[in-house]
């Protein structure tokens, strides 16, 4: 609005202010070879020619394997019978590590994708925006991502806020959360001119961290805009995410609250593991299941009193 353009620095400020520190990754120091980033296409089985080797690292001409990359963990699968362990982007180069794979530059490959497994990522970074924006209407404006990570047993989003959450603020969280998914929203993703995009919606879209490229991915859904680089696209509305369940929350560090979350069949098969447990222990204690709570504080209560008379026998 006042016509100035936002420095390299601005962006690296920003970054680092909502940024929390993560363990530092491997670093694999090879001869960089641009890849083609095919990985946003809804594809899982392709051909391509190996471009470089490097240990157990191997760089295609192109790929629809997801690198690891805006907190979300990379696709998996293989390379001709070689299981694909990690994949991982640096620069314009896109390593797919996999163990005792005898390639060599040239030779064509066949390559698989765990289909199930990039849904279920896709699903949870959807999520992800999901729960940021529900933090932010119920809790306040405030609220700021400070990182995140997306993986396939569950997803966390890390915020910036000054005390731990109640049960009814967690409550009212996952609430809001899946009236959103139930709204059937559509998820759309375009790319913009970067100076267009901040004047358009704020420095808000950074959510996820500023990179100064010229141009941003914009993921919107409903009022929640953000820039960020997930496979969101292998989903076309809100409603294909299945209800978002949260598992819990922590405080992590000064100002910041940990959210862990899940959804879709992931959230069903959590759900049903406890609905397993409890029944076990309901058989264990000889009571309904609604009758659980009350048994095992009389067996508490019980355990007190005898290990009281235990030490009063012993003379402790």
């Amino acid at each position: 609005q006042l016509g100035l353009e936002p420095t390299k620095e601005f962006y690296e400020l920003l970054n680092r202010k909502h940024t929390v520190t993560i363990k530092k990754k491997e670093i694999v120091e090879i001869e960089p070879v641009e890849t083609i980033p095919l990985y946003y296409e809804p594809v899982f089985e392709f051909e391509a020619k190996v471009s470089r080797v490097k240990d157990d690292y191997i760089i295609l001409d192109r790929t629809y394997f997801f690198p690891r990359q805006g907190g979300q963990e990379c696709d998996k699968g293989f390379i001709n019978d070689c299981e694909v362990e990690e994949v991982i982007k640096i620069g314009k180069t896109i390593l797919h590590k996999a163990r005792n794979c005898n390639l060599k530059e040239g030779d064509t490959v066949k390559c698989r994708i765990d289909r199930e497994r990039k849904i279920i990522l896709s699903r949870h970074h959807v999520a992800t925006h999901i729960i940021n924006y529900a933090a932010r209407k119920v809790i306040g404006n405030w609220v700021w991502q400070a990182g995140s990570n997306v993986d396939v047993d569950k997803a966390r989003l890390d915020i910036t806020h000054f005390e731990n959450l109640s049960e009814e603020e967690i409550e009212k969280i996952e609430k809001v959360a899946n009236e959103i998914v139930d709204r059937d929203l559509p998820i759309e993703i375009y790319v913009m001119n970067r100076i267009d995009a901040e004047k358009k919606y704020g420095f808000r879209i950074y959510q996820g961290g500023a990179i100064p490229e010229k141009t941003v991915r914009i993921v919107k859904i409903g009022e929640e805009v953000e820039a960020c680089s997930g496979t969101h696209n292998l989903l076309k509305s809100t409603k294909e995410l299945g209800n978002i369940l949260i598992l819990g929350t922590k405080r992590i560090q000064d100002g910041i609250i940990r959210i862990e979350f899940c959804s879709g069949e992931t959230a069903l098969s959590y759900l049903r593991e406890k609905e397993r447990i409890l029944n076990e222990v309901a058989k264990k204690l000889g009571v309904k299941e609604e009758e659980v709570v009350d048994a095992c504080i009389k067996l508490f209560e019980a355990w007190k009193k005898e290990r009281k008379r235990l030490k009063d026998v012993r003379g402790i």
